[in-house]
Formats: structure tokens, C-alpha cells, sequence
């Protein structure tokens, strides 16, 4: 990096009180105090473009100083540097969110390095000041689980589980928060897991469920057995009534079922309509801002019809090409069809289940298929 260098800021969320806790008492310690100011100071820039020579200026650093500061930053995931691949001496510095106190020590490496920096002892205080519970005069009598039951743990047990791993959903529903927020009566600690969590979050981007509906709809979920009932979960997301709305039409990081009422001017979505949106997601493995791209497309192409075998055929090719994001959507879509086509499906009467002769839909869809 050089004082004439640009650099832009750009910011992944705002800094609230549980990533101030996680910076101050985690961070700090493994990034040094200079960093954290940095890192903060950026994360309240505007998001302009600036010589480097300003942040010096502002932060009475030297380049060495800078660029050494911003590169432990980058360890730690804090702020992630691009270089424009045309002029190099232009740069992006993404402000990232720092991981909440739990996923930190959750994390494979984080912790370790933590204790080498400020002892086990200190470490213990952050943690019992963290859990905030009080077990003084009381011994620690806690079963340890017995690795000594993976001694028979091949190799290729170990790659289908890497390779699930890598399986990724990205929500805008902030799961984080909403677990925050549940109590352990509400929502119990070993219910927590990746795979409820993960289907919490699908449930909200799909039917446009707020995080206080979703407390209530959790706790009435949950069987005498204490263990969450997916499917009775799933029931009262879909029947949720206050999901109609209106959004921008290329504004696609938004609940399906919001997105969906607002193609259609508005109103409140069928029984068909949520069914449809339901197996997008689950049986077709849609992130949301795919399915909503997949919506648009099709209610345009079908004359402001939701013909579901045409659309579940698409789908199915979305999947199969792993397309995970509205961009790769809409790419997907301007490659695949003849963007001077003018054909649709005629005016039938009945939108959610318009009568369509298979015949007349499979000419359509080999059509399609072939760009026509």
C-alpha cells in the first residue's frame, strides 16, 4: 500500500452491544488496542472514496504501521481487504462482524490462541463474567463425553462429514439475535442446534415471520418429549396471515412470502401459494433470494401466473448448477432465455390451478428449455 492508494469502507452490519462485548472481551486481546481502534474508527466511516494518507493522518500511523494493523485485522475475519485487479492501487476494506461471545468460543482456534495470550485464569473470569452464573462453593461434576468411542472413525466417515459441512445458508433473519432473546425454558440449550437453527431461519426468509412471532410459534413447537416438532413449526409459519406487502420488484433479499404478495400487487397469499414456496425450499434446496429471482421470472413468462410444474422444472435446474444468490440467478436466467421472446402462456381464468393441457404445457417447456 502506498499514501496515494484509494481505499472505499464498506460495512456488513452495524456495531450493537453483544459485538462490543465480544470485541472488548475477547478481540482485544488477540488484536491489540491500536487494531480495535482502527477497526472501529472504519467501521463508522462513511463509505467514500480516501486516499490512504487520510487514515494515517487520522489515526497518526505510519504506512507500516496501517498496513500491519489492517493485515491482523484480516486474521481474524474483523476486515477483509480487496485489491481492484485492474488498478492495483486501489482497495476495498469490508467491515466485518465480529463472531457473537458464543460462536468465538465455539470457535477451532480462537480460544486457544486466547489463553496463550492472557493466561487460563483470566480466561476463566471472562467466561464465568459471560454466563453470568454463580457456582461459588460448588464443584464442577459434569460427565465428560468419551472420545475414546471414535476410535473406529475412518477416513471416508470423515470426508462425507467435510462435505456436508460445506452446505451453506446464508439468512437475513438474524438467528443470532432471536437465540439471544429465548430464554433456555423457551427454547432449551440442547434444541439449539445447527440443523433447528437453520430451519428457523429458512422458515422466517420464507413466510416473512418477525422474530417475536417466531418466540411464540417456537414455544408452542415444542412436544412433551422436549423435542422440537418441525413439522408443527412449519404449519403455523404457513398459516401466518400478516405476511401481504408490497417490496421492490428488483429487491430480491427479502422474505419469499413478501415478495410473492408484492408481485401480485399486494395480496394475501393462497394455500397453493405457500405450498409452492414450501417446496422451493425444502425439497428444492432454494436459498430465497434465488426463489424470489425464480418468482419473478416465471410470473412474468406466464402472463402473471404461477404455473408450478414450469416453475418446479427450473428449479430443479437451479439446484443441479448449485445457483446460490440472486446474482447468479438472474445470470442464470439471462443465458438461458431468448431475451427478445415475446411468447407467454394464455390468460387461463384460474391463477393458483389453471387448467393447462399437458400437451400445450410440455410444447411450452421444451420450448423454453431450448431458449425459444
Amino acid at each position: 500500500m502506498k499514501h496515494s492508494d484509494l481505499v472505499r469502507i464498506e460495512k456488513r452490519y452495524k456495531l450493537n452491544e453483544e459485538s462490543m462485548a465480544s470485541l472488548l472481551w475477547f478481540y482485544q486481546a488477540l488484536i491489540g488496542n491500536d487494531a480495535l481502534v482502527l477497526y472501529q474508527g472504519l467501521a463508522l466511516d462513511r463509505g467514500d472514496d480516501k486516499k490512504i494518507e487520510y487514515f494515517l493522518s487520522f489515526y497518526n500511523l505510519s504506512i507500516d504501521n496501517f498496513e500491519s494493523l489492517i493485515n491482523k485485522l484480516n486474521q481474524y475475519r474483523l476486515i477483509l481487504t480487496y485489491q481492484n485487479e485492474e488498478y492495483s492501487d486501489r482497495y476495498i476494506l469490508v467491515i466485518n462482524k465480529p463472531l457473537s461471545p458464543t460462536s468465538f468460543l465455539k470457535h477451532e482456534v480462537y480460544p486457544r490462541l486466547l489463553i496463550k495470550e492472557i493466561g487460563q485464569e483470566e480466561y476463566n473470569k471472562r467466561i464465568s463474567q459471560l454466563n453470568q452464573i454463580n457456582v461459588k462453593g460448588y464443584k464442577d461434576i459434569t460427565k465428560q463425553l468419551d472420545y475414546q468411542r471414535l476410535y473406529d472413525w475412518t477416513s471416508e466417515q470423515e470426508s462425507s462429514l467435510q462435505n456436508n459441512k460445506k452446505e451453506d445458508y446464508t439468512s437475513f433473519f438474524d438467528i443470532e439475535k432471536f437465540v439471544s432473546e429465548c430464554s433456555p425454558l423457551l427454547f432449551p440449550i440442547n434444541l439449539r442446534t445447527s440443523e433447528n437453527l437453520k430451519t428457523i431461519s429458512q422458515l422466517a426468509d420464507i413466510y416473512n415471520v418477525s422474530q417475536s412471532k417466531m418466540r411464540d410459534y417456537l414455544s408452542r413447537s415444542i412436544n412433551d418429549n422436549g423435542e422440537l416438532d418441525k413439522k408443527l413449526l412449519r404449519k403455523y409459519c404457513m398459516n401466518i396471515r400478516d405476511n401481504a406487502g408490497i417490496t421492490k420488484e428488483n429487491e430480491y433479499r427479502v422474505p419469499c412470502a413478501l415478495y410473492l404478495s408484492s408481485l401480485q400487487e399486494g395480496v394475501s397469499l393462497t394455500p397453493n401459494d405457500r405450498e409452492l414456496l414450501a417446496n422451493l425450499s425444502e425439497k428444492y434446496h432454494l436459498n430465497p433470494e434465488v426463489i424470489n429471482v425464480l418468482l419473478q421470472y416465471s410470473y412474468r413468462r406466464c402472463n402473471k401466473r404461477l404455473i408450478h410444474k414450469f416453475i418446479y422444472q427450473i428449479a430443479s435446474d437451479l439446484h443441479r448448477q448449485s445457483i446460490e444468490d440472486w446474482q447468479s440467478a438472474l445470470n442464470y436466467f439471462n443465458n438461458t432465455q431468448n431475451s427478445n421472446s415475446k411468447e407467454v402462456l394464455p390468460n387461463y381464468e384460474n391463477t393458483n390451478n389453471p387448467k393447462v393441457s399437458s400437451e400445450e404445457l410440455d410444447d411450452f417447456l421444451k420450448r423454453w428449455n431450448n431458449g425459444n
